[in-house]
């Protein structure tokens, strides 16, 4: 009666209610041997679809054709491989647990491996927590478990060289595609002006590859949109996002990976589609915790750990999590379509404690596009493409966001609000060398936070943005910008909305903001909350050109509570100059170029004063290091070490998962109220949480250092 009840559920695609009690029992394996193998298993009987199989320590169990199981365990020692030399798929109903080794292993990109979840209950999963959750179908790595996944390495996205014309049937590319095959689905990003209608942001043309060279990609289907080379530099990201291993939900029913292990794990040239779980109107997180690829509380013992090559597409939350887990390197990843952050983990519960940080991440080489935010819901709220959260020596480089959506304060780079705790090192990333964000609905770059900590940003470009290249907030932190290129922002090149902090000024050093004729402004200040700073913000060797109004445009917002007080030395601004609307008493605006200085009042009135500063050394506007691409694809490293493979091809099923104990010194998932809508008069909200940097980078140049401090001596107030 038992059996026939877990069949029906299958039947009427229930499966994963929580917690189901009435399961069939597992099916075992003898030995090693293959899954279609009736010796393999106990009693010599297969795995029907509705039963769950266990395979046992010491043993491998290896996939040949197509199975399908009501979940899989693998124990501890134990390994459930998929055979190299000929495509493989298991359909598992429910969850896959593994305490051993999950192993697949292509030997070439014409075998493609694939777990497909099946029957997902969208509406039944739960969330959060720290083990297994039965209605939660997915992916679970538990214990001492390790995935060894590694597909066909191939370049995962590039830039097409020179401007694509709508009707293209062939796209130029700036790195040959190794390994691109015919059938592969492409995607290539919108560079359009934010001149009107959402094209700009959400303007990606979707293809799949006819054929490919080393210089260039065919199409199967002609592009329906232009996609410009601008400012003749900067080609649109063409993206391939199929690859031969495979871990996947359903549209209707996603999955997710969930990884709480003792042990590093290696993800290699990996997709992993139809997943996370984001439902529900003003809650704040759908379902917490079933995202994408989530590694979850592993402190130490994820350091090591590679995510190289994997895309993680058409989810309904966060992609790839590295919560409270340290030493991650996420090399030439792609997030393509999801909702809310890709890049992300869980924040502090109230931006006063520290929460669970994680330390030492790398993010090398990857790119984000189509982070969608929410409609009609809060969520969409400073949402970010890559969200720069909390904790100690974390890096992004070389790293590209376009097409994110959501609302006020949402950029392709943020900088949360809960990140901006005075504690010494938390939430400051190394952010130096050929990061570049385009073409997302509001921001290039956001930050919204109250530090005394240094923040160095540097070497990037910002272009085609909806609102501002930089939106820089709240009210009093000490950052510094240097040698970037912000161009054809839809309002400005910059915001400021902070002031800085008396141990340092706030700065903006070696800049180009070019209006690239569409920009009104290059700079905009008109919503300072803080009140009586007597510091100024530090514009240094930085050209403002090519707005269609005044260079700098300054006025009084809604909460515009200070007088603006800023110097510009050996600064270009083409064009008027200066726009100065209703500005408070004791504005002050500073101007040394050369020998000569001046300066302007709240109603901008002009006098000739003496120079203020000594300039030392000359001016570098602009950056330093181009916007970055990733690598050649490297080799896989040879396969984790476990029993002794098995037989080679044969087909048949899976089964569900048990808790295990969890690592010590580590709290459980909390959930988090939801973001308010507007900041209080302390801190506005912000809703995400840090990422940690990982060793070097073993492939590329490395990182240059920071750009050096402005040869400008200290302002006098």
């Amino acid at each position: 009666m038992t059996v026939v009840l877990g069949l029906a559920l299958v039947a009427g695609g229930l499966v994963g209610l929580s917690p189901v009690t009435s399961a069939a029992p597992a099916v075992r394996n003898l030995r090693t041997g293959v899954w279609s193998d009736s010796s393999t298993w106990s009693g010599g009987k297969l795995p029907l679809a509705g039963e769950p199989a266990a395979i046992a320590a010491g043993t491998t169990v290896t996939v040949a054709g197509s199975v399908q199981a009501a979940g899989v365990t693998v124990e501890a020692g134990g390994r459930l491989a998929f055979d190299p030399n000929g495509s493989a798929e298991l359909t598992s109903a429910r969850n896959i647990v593994v305490n051993g080794t999950l192993s697949m292993r292509p030997a070439s990109s014409s075998v493609v491996q694939a777990i497909r979840f099946a029957g997902v209950d969208a509406a039944r999963i739960v969330g959060g927590g720290m083990d297994p959750v039965e209605s939660d179908v997915g992916l679970w790595v538990m214990g001492a478990g390790q995935l060894d996944l590694a597909g066909t390495p191939k370049t995962g996205w590039t830039r097409a060289a020179g401007s694509v014309g709508a009707g293209a049937a062939e796209v130029p590319l700036q790195t040959a595609p190794t390994g691109w095959q015919a059938r592969d689905d492409v995607s290539i990003a919108p560079t359009a002006n934010p001149d009107g209608g959402s094209d700009f942001y959400k303007g990606f043309d979707e293809s799949a590859v006819a054929g490919s060279s080393s210089g260039s990609v065919r199409l199967a289907t002609p592009t329906r949109r232009a996609h410009p080379e601008v400012n003749g530099q900067w080609g649109a990201e063409v993206m391939n996002l199929t690859r031969n291993v495979r871990i996947a939900g359903t549209a209707a029913g996603p999955a997710h990976v969930f990884i709480r292990s003792s042990k590093p794990q290696t993800v290699r040239y990996t997709q992993i589609r139809h997943v996370s779980v984001l439902k529900g109107s003003a809650t704040p997180e759908g379902k917490s915790g079933r995202y994408g690829l989530h590694f979850h509380m592993m402190g130490e013992a994820s350091r090591g750990s590679v995510v190289e090559g994997v895309v993680v597409r058409d989810a309904g939350s966060h992609t790839f999590v590295a919560h409270a887990s340290h030493g991650i390197t996420f090399r030439d990843d792609i997030s393509y379509n999801n909702v809310r952050d890709a890049f992300w983990w869980d924040p502090s519960p109230n931006n006063r404690e520290p929460g669970d940080p994680t330390n030492d991440t790398l993010i090398d080489g990857s790119i984000v596009a189509k982070s969608l935010g929410v409609p009609d819901d809060n969520r969409d709220y400073r949402l970010s493409a890559f969200n720069l959260g909390m904790g100690r020596n974390n890096t992004i480089r070389n790293s590209t966001a376009v097409g994110t959506g959501g609302t006020a304060g949402s950029a392709g780079f943020g900088w949360p609000e809960d990140a901006g705790q005075n504690i010494p090192g938390n939430g400051v990333w190394t952010f130096n060398q050929g990061n570049v964000s385009h073409n997302n609905h509001d921001n290039g770059l956001f930050v919204w936070q109250n530090t005394d900590t240094l923040h160095d940003v540097s070497n990037f470009v910002s272009y085609h943005n909806g609102s501002y290249g930089i939106e820089h907030g709240a009210y009093i932190n000490s950052y510094r910008y240097a040698n970037a290129t912000l161009y054809g922002n839809g309002k400005a090149g910059i915001n400021t909305k902070a002031k800085p902090k008396p141990m340092r000024p706030l700065s903006f050093e070696n800049l180009i903001v070019d209006g690239g004729g569409s920009s009104p402004h290059g700079l905009v200040s008109f919503d300072h909350v803080a009140e009586d700073d007597p510091l100024p913000t530090l514009f240094f060797c930085t050209v403002f050109k090519g707005q269609t109004g005044a260079a700098v445009g300054l006025s009084t917002g809604s909460e515009h509570r200070a007088p603006e007080i800023m110097d510009f030395v050996e600064s270009q601004l083409s064009g008027a100059q200066f726009s100065m609307k209703s500005l408070l008493s004791g504005t002050r605006i500073r101007v040394q170029n050369g020998g000569a200085a001046f300066q302007l009042d709240a109603a901008g009135n002009r006098t000739t004063i003496s120079p203020f500063v000594t300039v030392r050394g000359g001016c570098q506007p602009g950056p330093t290091t181009p916007p970055g691409l990733p690598g050649a694809p490297s080799p896989n490293p040879p396969p984790t070490p476990g029993p002794a493979p098995g037989p080679a091809p044969g087909p048949t099923t899976t089964q569900p998962g048990r808790p295990r104990p969890r690592p010590p010194s580590l709290r459980p998932h909390r959930r988090r109220p939801p973001p308010r809508r507007r900041p209080s008069r302390r801190a506005p909200p912000s809703r995400r949480r840090p990422h940690p940097r990982p060793p070097p980078s073993s492939r590329g140049s490395p990182p240059p250092p920071p750009a050096p401090p402005s040869t400008a001596s200290p302002w006098s107030p």
